[in-house]
């Protein structure tokens, strides 16, 4: 690939197609390029031993004009897409689509199966068995039941369970005096789990289970990047991961035994019912649910409260705009521009799934092409060559947002502007329960803001961690105040 940049803001079009083999020549000059990239290889490993987590080592590869960024490491190579528009090529194909389609998947099954292996060892799993490794055909069983409990088209149907679940994890936390200090970040992963645990999954408590199982979720998650970028586990992380599995397993199997609370209609009941999926797939569809949806929401929550208790006048226009809103909670938090413009803005700059990785069987060849239909650039991808989108950098690209890395919440005051770095994936697999966690996060804090003034800490930027979702480096801490009782009306 020639070194040829162009900014973001150029009309410009990605394909990918598949590649012919290479000469004779051309791989010799492979052969050459990668004896020379060798202290390269040799300095990013080093990278990621040294800060053990993805996110900060592929920053320092990114150059935000690049279409396509190399990464290379001793075992592997890849190519980062830190754009949108390439990103938007990159996730329209199926994840896994083993009948000539450019991806197969191998990666995600090298990531998940066996810790899902680990957490039901006398059962037989195959890639087949979870929504993050099965085949497009596949894909549409697991999806089709979370989207119908919480899809766009009804979200709303869940709204009094979340406020309840909402209310009855702030009681567990805040008790009423003049000033509260709150770990946030347990806070906010407790509250994740609490919700997909009372709202979908069943599992009845009580908040010491959430606690439990939210620390559960947070070490398996750590292991499995770290053993996924092949670092040394010491005895107490080994033995950790093993405790922690005892406690996803005790909390799946009370989830898939449970009535609930609900009628015949709840999502394990209709799992179960509509036996589309085997028992064991019930079960991988519960893992996913605790794995994936409370790991990124409790991730954008604490950062979004870290930033707001920094911002008291973020606070006092949520305040205001609610005070003068004559809507039901659930309506107005979804439907509030304050509230939205702080979720965007810190999705933008925290965004919990900052690398969708694929990873396709032969050569592909990437084309950006300008509006004319001229070839700007044309970029190779080898066989096997992990290729990863990584909105985290879209998100931060100097071409689409002025001033990228300062928290500025009006840059959204277009109510129509969408997330243009595709924060929650695109395609057949974007994340299904991106409506539950946006509900949740407007929700809980509609809620706080109608009852406390709150300050954050630290004062200074944290780092970003990149394990399996991004994480903060340090734990937020929240002081909450008490607003008046004529202030803290229930609606």
């Amino acid at each position: 690939m020639s070194e040829q940049f162009h900014p973001s803001n150029e009309e410009y079009t990605v394909e990918l197609t598949k590649a012919p083999s290479l000469g004779l020549l051309a791989r010799l000059a492979k052969a050459i390029h990668t004896f020379r990239s060798l202290p390269q290889r040799i300095y990013n490993t080093f990278l990621l031993f040294k800060h053990r987590e993805l996110k900060k080592p592929a920053s320092k590869n990114v150059c935000p004009m690049r279409y396509l960024n190399p990464f290379l490491y001793l075992h592997y190579s890849t190519k980062i897409a830190a754009k949108s528009a390439v990103i938007k090529a990159i996730l329209k194909y199926p994840r896994k689509d083993p009948e000539g389609g450019l991806f197969n998947d191998q990666d995600n099954a090298m990531v998940f199966l066996p810790v899902l292996q680990d957490l039901y060892p006398e059962e037989t799993i195959t890639p087949e068995d979870f929504i993050f490794t099965c085949n497009k055909e596949s894909l549409r069983k697991y999806r089709q039941p979370i989207l119908r409990f919480i899809g766009p088209q009804s979200i709303e149907k869940q709204s009094k369970e979340l406020q309840a679940v909402i209310e009855d994890t702030i009681q567990f936390y805040c008790k009423e005096k003049q000033e509260i200090s709150i770990d946030a970040t347990e806070f906010s992963f407790v509250l994740a789990v609490a919700v997909m645990s009372r709202l979908l999954l069943g599992h009845p408590g009580p908040f010491q289970a959430y606690r439990e199982i939210a620390s559960a979720v947070d070490l398996v998650n750590r292991y499995m990047m770290k053993k996924t970028l092949k670092q040394p586990l010491s005895k107490e992380e080994k033995e950790g991961y093993k405790e922690s599995l005892l406690t996803l397993r005790s909390a799946i199997d009370t989830s898939f035994r449970s009535q609930g609370p609900f009628s015949s209609e709840s999502f394990v009941e209709t799992l179960r019912e509509e036996k589309l999926l085997t028992p064991l797939q019930v079960k991988m569809s519960l893992y996913a649910m605790y794995s994936a949806g409370s790991d990124t929401s409790s991730s954008l929550l604490n950062y979004l409260l870290w930033q707001l208790g920094k911002h008291p006048e973020f606070q006092e226009e949520i305040f205001n705009e609610m005070s003068a809103s004559k809507e039901d909670l659930f309506t107005y938090a979804n439907q509030s521009e304050a509230i939205g413009r702080i979720i965007s803005e810190s999705l933008r700059l925290f965004t919990p799934a900052y690398v969708i990785g694929r990873i396709s069987p032969q050569p592909l060849i990437c084309t950006i092409k300008d509006k004319s239909g001229n070839i700007l650039c044309q970029e190779r991808i080898e066989k096997n060559e992990k290729l990863l989108s990584m909105p985290t950098f879209a998100a931060r690209d100097p071409f689409l947002f002025q001033n990228p890395d300062e928290f500025h919440p009006h840059r959204f005051s277009n109510p129509s502007k969408g997330y243009s770095w595709f924060p929650f994936g695109d395609g057949a697999h974007s994340c299904p329960g991106q409506w539950l966690a946006k509900a949740e996060i407007a929700m809980i804090t509609a809620i706080l803001i109608r009852r406390y003034r709150f300050d954050s800490s630290p004062k200074q930027e944290f780092q970003q961690l990149g394990y399996i979702s991004l994480k903060s480096s340090e734990q937020v801490q929240l002081k909450l105040f008490p607003r008046t009782m004529a202030q803290n009306a229930v609606r």
